[in-house]
C-alpha cells in the first residue's frame, strides 16, 4: 500500500517539476526576446548616429554628392532611352 502512494506521490512531483520547467523556460524566452529587441533597438540608433556624422562630414558630403550625380545620370539615361523608344516607333505610325 505505501508503495503505491509513493508511486502516486512520485508521478506527482513529476508532474510539478515538468510545470516547473515549462514555466521557466516561458520565463527565459520571454526575456530572451526582451533582451534581443534591446539590442536591435541599440544597433538601430548606433546607425542613425553613424549615418548623421558621415552626412555632416566632408567624405559623407562627398558621397552624398556623387551619389546624386549618379541618380541624375541614370534618369537622363532613362529619359533618353524613353524618347529613343518614342522616336523609334512614331516611324512605324
Amino acid at each position: 500500500m505505501s508503495l503505491l502512494k509513493a508511486r502516486r506521490a512520485f508521478r506527482a512531483l513529476k508532474g510539478i517539476i515538468r510545470l516547473q520547467a515549462l514555466i521557466r523556460g516561458h520565463l527565459v524566452r520571454r526575456q530572451a526576446v526582451a533582451t534581443l529587441c534591446c539590442m536591435y533597438g541599440i544597433v538601430k540608433l548606433q546607425a542613425l548616429v553613424r549615418g548623421q556624422i558621415i552626412r555632416k562630414s566632408d567624405v559623407g558630403f562627398e558621397i552624398h554628392e556623387k551619389c546624386n550625380l549618379l541618380k541624375l545620370q541614370v534618369i537622363i539615361s532613362k529619359s533618353v532611352f524613353s524618347l529613343y523608344i518614342i522616336i523609334y516607333l512614331s516611324c512605324f505610325l
